[in-house]
């Protein structure tokens, strides 16, 4: 699958975590990508999958999303 099939997930993603709407068109530079965290895209996993960016701990929330969306999204 190219690259530009995960576009749209990388943008929804930073548009998350910016806190502000990119365009489709948008590209990233290293920089930005380059200060992400694995917290922040577990964050970001956490809303799409749950609706809140930390789950509190030994939660039994029910996934929003199916499995492969998530495969997908990895």
């Amino acid at each position: 699958m190219s690259t530009s099939a995960y576009k749209p997930i990388l943008i929804r993603m930073m548009s998350y975590l910016d806190n502000q709407e990119y365009d489709k068109n948008t590209n990233f530079t290293q920089e930005q990508l380059g200060k992400l965290t694995a917290a922040d895209v577990m964050k970001w996993f956490n809303f799409e999958t749950y609706d809140v960016p930390e789950p509190p701990e030994g939660h039994d929330m029910r996934p929003l999303v199916r499995n492969n969306s998530l495969k997908y999204w990895k």
